[in-house]
This record gives structure tokens, C-alpha cells and sequence, in this order.
């Protein structure tokens, strides 16, 4: 895992990341030395952060974004979001870092994990349905299996559509991986009866995922800050990046952020936030939802005790209450929450208007600052420290373009004069 942040002022932004890295089926090894943070452009103040996964189809992200840096040494845009939509042109058209074989074997890699994921679903739903009426028949099992398949299928089609998957791009899609789902189906789904309808569903379905935004494990999060060249205050862009399925990127556009004469100022968190915005807000986000949801049952279950007793004497009267009563009891328990985020406004607004002024250096140094409590957090906590490891810190200005704050090298710098005199180039 991963913590991240971005600070944007007036006068330039600052990134920061960790060097935690975890490995393996289970997510059971953590390395303390990944690089996630990096200049995207050696001629223009751009920068470029990675989070999630450290590979894309199989290639590591350092690897990408220097063979991007190396090729498009020259080349400057006039805004910030033409980087972003250039790096997403770069991967689908580099047909020798990523070959047609390696898009397909990692579609089908990501149909198979979906099938498993759902079969999983299903398997439980028997479970449960089988201890409660102790034992299902054959006839009992298709059905049940149909309507966990109808129920994952009506959560994935409101999901939006991803950008640019027109009819055109499903029709390829469905055309270029039916066999292979069909093939992964039989194989995954083979020791359970199911309805000719059912397996339609289950095809429909992963084209579904395949075209609209649901991400899986091979989701990579890509977050570009800095200037283009008529930009004369810092921008940032998030897009989440998967695979791509029918020469197409998988890409969902996440955060963006414009600092001007109105916003001054942002703090953007990525990956493990919770830490970020418990500094900013004065509590912990899931400990606020379950105050959020605590204080809702509890003006929910006060007024249906007082509604019990009051049915126990007189039913119409007690209908007649729950009729005239219930709308207002939601406004109350809307007002409470209302007055809470309010509260928690007065908390973070001020960080802001001071994080509006702040200089180069310390800019850098809250930065860093956020993601060491973070970084902390993990250490004296019960949780696996998925954050870790050295921080690396960049500020990027308009005048003086990407510097480097801090930064690990995993060699001796000493050692390698050729290799410092290349960096300082």
C-alpha cells in the first residue's frame, strides 16, 4: 500500500510519497525502497506520482515513465491535462513495450479473477440459504444462482461507462473475448447447475466490467501536478488506470484540482487518507461514520420505543404519529450531521488559508510531514506497516520546474559519480 499527498498553493505544489512496497498473492512481503514519485518531463515543471499497483500490464511504472520522459524529451504542452491525456496516448499505442499478447493475457487474467470473485459470492449466498432451511435441493440451486448473477449484474451497469467505450469498442470487445469468457465460465463455474439464462448473464456481465468503471488489483492510481506552459498556478490530475481491453485504456479520471484567485490552496491525500483527514477534519473518518450511523438508530429507535408504547393503547394514534412524525424526525437527524460538518469546516478552513501562504520549503516539509503520520501510525499500531520506508519530497514551481527535497538513492551516491553527473544533467 501507499501513502500520498499533494499540497497546492499559489506558488507551486509539493508531492510526497512513501517507499512501502508489498508483495506477493497475499499482499504477505513489505520492501521499505519503491519509487513512486518522479519528474514526468525534463524540459517542463511536471510531476508524477504512482500509487496501487507498481506495474502496468506487467511493466513496472519507473520503467514506463522514464521511456515517456526519454521520448518526449522536448516536447512542452500549454496545459497540465495535455500530459496527463499524452502519457494515456503513450500506453495504448506502444505496441513494443506492450504486445498484443500481453493486453490479452492480462484481459483474461482479470475475466478469471471476476468469475472467481462472483463464483465466491454465489457459494456463500448457497451457504447461508442452506443452513437456514437446512439443505437446498437441485431444483433450489439455479435459482438462487441466477439471482446472485442478476443482483452483481444490476450493481456493475450503473456504473458509468469508461470514456471513449462507445458501441463500436463493446461490439470489438465482445467479438475479440467471447471464447475466452465462455472457456474461463465452463471451467470456473462447472460444479454448480445453472440456467441457460443464467450463463448468458454471467457473459453479458463481464462485458459489462470490461466497459464501464469498475476496477480490480490491477488498478494503478497516476497522479500529475505542476504547470503547463500558459498555466501560471499549479494543477494536479488523478486518473486510475487498469488494463486495456480493446486497444482501449481502462481509465477513470479521480481527483483535479485548479488553484486560482478563488481556490488558493488544496490538500490532496491518496491511497491511505484516513490519516490526512483526521488531521484536517479533528476525528477519524470511520469513527465519524459511526457516529453519523450510531445517532441516526438512536432518534430512529427512541422514536419507534415511544411509538410501541403509544400503539399498545391507542394503534391509530400511533399510526397517525409515524405518518406526521417520521419526516421530521429525518430533518433532525439531517440538522445534527449538518451542525458536525460544519464543525469540522471550522476545523480544516483555517489549515487552508495558512497552507494558501506558505513557502516553497514549507510547503515541502507538510507534506512530508503528512505522510510520516501516516507512516507512524502504521508503526505503533496494530496494523501491518503498509507504509513505510524513506520519503521522497518534490516541490515544482514555475520558475525553477521540478527540485527535488528529499530523495533515496538505493546506491552510494559516492560510488557512482557517472550516474549523479546523469541525474544532475
Amino acid at each position: 500500500m501507499t501513502a500520498e499527498v499533494g499540497i497546492l498553493n499559489t506558488v507551486g505544489v509539493a508531492l510526497a510519497a512513501d517507499s512501502a512496497v508489498t508483495i506477493g498473492p497475499d499482499a504477505d512481503k513489505i520492501y521499505s525502497s519503491a519509487e513512486k514519485l518522479f519528474h514526468l518531463s525534463e524540459s517542463a515543471p511536471v510531476g508524477v506520482m504512482i500509487n496501487g499497483n507498481a506495474a502496468f500490464l506487467g511493466v513496472p511504472w519507473e520503467t514506463i515513465i522514464k521511456a515517456y520522459r526519454k521520448k518526449n524529451k522536448e516536447n512542452k504542452f500549454a496545459m497540465l491535462s495535455e500530459y496527463r491525456d499524452d502519457l494515456i496516448e503513450f500506453l495504448e499505442s506502444n505496441r513494443q513495450m506492450f504486445s498484443r499478447e500481453t493486453k490479452s493475457h492480462f484481459v483474461s487474467l482479470l475475466i478469471n479473477i471476476y468469475l472467481r470473485h462472483i463464483r465466491d459470492k454465489v457459494r456463500i449466498t448457497l451457504d447461508r440459504r442452506a443452513e437456514k432451511s437446512d439443505g437446498l435441493g437441485e431444483d433450489e440451486i439455479a435459482p438462487i444462482v441466477h439471482e446472485v448473477i442478476e443482483k452483481n449484474f444490476k450493481f456493475v451497469t450503473n456504473k458509468d461507462k469508461l470514456t471513449d467505450f462507445n458501441r463500436s469498442i463493446t461490439s470489438e470487445i465482445r467479438k475479440q473475448y467471447t471464447r475466452r469468457i465462455t472457456a474461463s465460465k465452463k471451467k470456473i463455474f462447472a460444479d454448480l447447475p445453472m440456467q441457460v439464462r443464467t450463463s448468458r448473464l454471467i457473459s453479458r456481465l463481464v462485458i459489462e466490467v470490461l466497459t464501464r468503471d469498475h476496477m480490480s488489483p490491477f488498478k494503478s492510481g497516476v497522479v500529475i501536478a505542476g504547470f503547463g506552459e500558459k498555466e501560471f498556478m499549479p494543477r494536479l490530475y488523478s486518473v486510475n488506470v487498469e488494463i486495456m481491453a480493446g486497444n482501449k485504456l481502462r481509465a477513470v479520471s479521480d481527483k483535479e484540482v485548479k488553484i486560482s484567485h478563488k481556490t488558493t490552496a488544496s490538500i490532496v491525500p491518496f491511497a491511505q487518507q484516513e490519516m490526512v483527514h483526521t488531521f484536517l477534519n479533528g476525528i477519524d473518518p470511520g469513527l465519524a461514520n459511526r457516529i453519523d450511523d450510531s445517532s441516526e438508530a438512536l432518534f430512529h429507535g427512541i422514536f419507534d420505543v415511544l411509538l410501541s408504547e403509544v400503539a399498545s393503547e391507542d394503534q391509530r394514534l400511533a399510526h397517525a404519529l409515524r405518518e406526521r412524525l417520521s419526516s421530521r424526525i429525518d430533518k433532525l437527524v439531517e440538522s445534527l450531521h449538518q451542525d458536525w460538518k460544519d464543525q469540522s469546516r471550522n476545523h480544516w478552513m483555517p489549515i487552508i488559508k495558512n497552507v494558501s501562504s506558505l513557502p516553497k520549503d514549507e510547503l515541502g516539509s507538510m507534506a512530508e510531514a503528512l505522510v510520516n503520520l501516516t507512516k507512524f501510525r502504521r508503526r505503533v499500531s496494530q496494523e501491518r506497516e503498509t507504509v513505510g520506508g524513506p520519503i521522497d519530497v518534490a516541490v515544482i514551481t514555475k520558475g525553477d520546474g521540478f527540485v527535488w527535497v528529499k530523495r533515496k538513492h538505493y546506491f552510494e551516491p559516492r560510488l557512482n559519480p557517472r550516474t549523479m553527473a546523469q541525474f544532475r544533467r
